[in-house]
């Protein structure tokens, strides 16, 4: 929560109170104090908050000692119930621009766009000590190219300050920042935040196929690897029956192919044929099983229907 004003800040928490989220912010010494009192004098009867949580149902916590470690830096805490995916875009529409500062270690690229300016022609030498490119026109500085000022990474000087300020330019922009997120007791990375169903499908697909790795290299069988010892079994079948020249009648197909590529490609051009063909056959056959049917009564039942 470095670098914006309260006014973002107020936004930013009446945005998210309607989605069913609170943001608070609290001096560290006293977050990690009220963490400490929970987490050891909850259920002592001389602890001064033994009252306070019999009220709300004492309930033992764990994790809080890694919540209570991230107490160290301007922090807030937003609690949220749903889709973490929500608060991290309203979090993202709330931004504060800005010059930036000395020191501040950027985290864009920040660049000089080419054009004319408002500055005075006596600025000329100072940007040409910067390596900046410019010429005069009507009696003021106009950059002839665009230049990088500064790299990602790279820390804020003076002199950049300077250059910003001249030129008019807000290339940062600070927000609220989504740094830990504490759930039933783990801490995860910011990540977890911004993952979308993609990602999460595909770090899942990921561990499968990983898992059917280690499977079939250590010779265990799990239900994802089954298919594939089937598959290596039956090209091991194949190969065996191609090199022998032994006739197998489930392998016919294959074989054939094996003996003849150009009977592949034969079966691959006339597959979409025949599938289309069957397509039509069974819709029509589908169609006159509906003509034949009766259904007996009309939309809102006949007449001699017993109500």
């Amino acid at each position: 929560m470095d670098n914006i004003n309260s006014q973002l800040i107020d936004g930013l928490k009446k945005d998210l109170m309607k989605n069913g989220c609170y943001l608070f912010y609290i001096k560290n010494s006293l977050a990690r104090k009220a963490l400490e009192m929970r987490e050891s004098g909850w259920d002592q009867a001389d602890s001064p908050v033994y009252e306070l949580y019999k009220g709300m149902g004492r309930k033992d916590i764990k994790g809080l000692d890694t919540l209570k470690a991230n107490f160290r830096e301007v922090n807030g805490c937003i609690f949220a119930n749903g889709n973490l995916s929500k608060v991290a875009e309203l979090m993202d529409t709330h931004t504060l621009s800005s010059n930036g500062y000395n020191g501040y270690i950027s985290d864009i690229e920040v660049k000089v766009p080419a054009g004319p300016t408002s500055i005075d022609i006596k600025m000329t030498n100072f940007f040409q000590k910067q390596n900046i490119p410019t010429k005069v026109e009507n009696k003021k500085i106009k950059i002839e190219k665009e230049v990088t000022l500064i790299n990602i990474g790279e820390i804020v000087n003076g002199t950049h300050l300077k250059i910003i300020e001249l030129l008019e330019l807000c290339p940062f922009k600070f927000k609220v920042q989504i740094k830990k997120l504490w759930d039933k007791g783990a801490l995860f990375g910011r990540e977890v935040v911004y993952a979308n169903d993609q990602d999460t499908l595909a770090k899942f697909a990921n561990g499968i196929n990983n898992m059917n790795a280690l499977a079939l290299e250590t010779g265990f069988t799990t239900e994802g690897s089954v298919q594939h010892v089937i598959s290596r079994v039956v090209k091991g079948l194949a190969n065996v029956a191609f090199t022998t020249n032994t006739d197998v009648s489930a392998m016919a197909d294959l074989l054939g192919f094996l003996k003849d590529p150009s009977k592949m490609l034969a079966a691959a051009s006339s597959g979409p044929v025949a599938s289309k063909t069957e397509t039509k056959a069974v819709e029509k056959k589908v169609e006159e099983v509906i003509e034949d049917v009766n259904l007996g009564a009309g939309l809102f039942g006949d007449d001699e229907e017993d109500w």
